[in-house]
């Protein structure tokens, strides 16, 4: 869901500060989309 916050954890862990790569395949088109998010923590 777009309009949800994500608050940098994982199975309730907190991941490490750092750039992450994601690739995701739409599954109606077969379109792939790849990105990267830098975590920051203040």
């Amino acid at each position: 869901d777009p309009d949800q916050r994500w608050d940098g954890t994982h199975r309730g862990k907190e991941l490490p500060i750092g750039t992450y790569y994601w690739t995701i395949e739409v599954r109606e088109t077969g379109e792939v989309r790849k990105g990267m998010l830098n975590l920051l923590r203040k």
